[in-house]
């Protein structure tokens, strides 16, 4: 303990030396004894939970949805390689794929021959927040220690949900408002409770972008005049967003956020700036889907969309549409949340 002296006692130059030395020595204790403020943090593993937003399709059986997801499938636009039949899974890459290449984390199911693997997709689509309570449950590939980086974003079917009953008549606005909020806490407490020591895991969580302002909403709004469905769907993806951030444990150390509900916001208010010409519709053309395809849920059927299923108005480029169906993000958004993730594991005191 450091005892402090009335300023009068002592002469000024014995004062200066003095309150150096207590900073030096404060600024120590608080970079823990290093001379770095920030170490730099080098995970050997990724370990991906949430819904489709982070999925790549493996060849099999989507646990939750029940058909087959094509090794390399991604829910936004699909690339193809150069003689335009196979689908290039190290093209057009999903925010994890970002993340994990600048780690250099093989990611499976996109890894090449002779890759060990260091990235597990524990993800699934269509999984509500319950179900990525079940996902952590299920993971035993990998342990979830201090250089594991988890990667948790939820919570699209549950606002979803929430809509589609009220649209329904089986719940008030209120009512699905108090789910959602109650669902976002719910992550929340889910993602602090991943992490409960210095040797646990570090851990991005997100925001999600805001559904009132999806081709979904739009459409909505064109076939329900004065309904207000848009600021329905806002709502709910806010009081979400805000219940989320609110119930993660403010630790800079353990826990990093990815506001990709604000980085959505300003991408389709500012398109000319991120490179897009169309935030309103959808890149993707249904009508050029396979049978196949056309099969599954109609929310799942961005599984099928490639460079070839676009839109004429889009075709020649999968990164000018904010878009790529009703309520998913394109490429654009996708690339550009995944280097958001990175520089947050940087800036984060992990």
């Amino acid at each position: 303990m450091f005892r402090m002296f009335p300023a009068a006692l002592m002469p000024l130059r014995r004062v200066a030396p003095l309150l150096l030395a207590t900073m030096a020595l404060a600024g120590l204790v608080a970079c823990g004894g290093s001379t770095s403020r920030v170490e730099s943090f080098d995970p050997s593993r990724l370990v991906v939970f949430g819904d489709e937003l982070s999925v790549i399709g493996n060849g099999g059986t989507a646990a939750l949805q029940g058909y087959t997801e094509p090794a390399g499938a991604k829910y936004t636009v699909n690339a193809l390689d150069d003689d335009g039949t196979a689908l290039n899974c190290s093209s057009s890459l999903i925010w994890v794929q970002v993340l994990a290449s600048n780690y250099g984390l093989p990611l499976g199911p996109c890894m090449t021959s002779g890759d060990t693997q260091r990235g597990w997709i524990a993800a699934q689509a269509g999984a509500r927040v319950a179900d990525v309570a079940a996902q952590v449950a299920a993971f035993q590939d990998a342990p979830l220690v201090a250089d594991t980086l988890v990667t948790v974003v939820a919570g699209l079917h549950d606002i979803l949900d929430a809509y589609d009953a009220v649209v329904a008549g089986s719940k008030t606005r209120a009512e699905a408002l108090a789910d959602v909020a109650a669902v976002g806490t719910q992550l929340g407490k889910m993602v602090t409770g991943l992490n409960t020591s210095t040797e646990g895991p570090r851990i991005l969580y997100a925001t999600l972008p805001d559904l009132g302002q999806s081709p979904l909403a739009v459409k909505a709004e064109a076939a329900f005049p004065g309904e207000g469905r848009a600021a329905l769907l806002s709502e709910l993806t806010e009081a979400f967003n805000t219940q989320l951030r609110l119930s993660v444990t403010n630790d800079g150390r353990f826990y990093g956020l990815v506001n990709g509900g604000d980085l959505a916001t300003t991408m389709i208010k500012y398109p000319s700036r991120y490179s897009l010409t169309e935030v309103v519709s959808a890149a993707c053309d249904s009508s050029k889907y396979s049978t196949t395809t056309l099969a599954l849920p109609e929310r799942f059927q961005l599984l099928g969309c490639t460079t070839t299923t676009l839109l004429d108005a889009a075709a020649g480029s999968i990164t000018t549409y904010f878009w790529a169906d009703d309520i998913h993000p394109g490429p654009n958004w996708q690339s550009r949340f995944g280097s958001a993730a990175v520089s947050r594991t940087k800036t984060n005191p992990f």
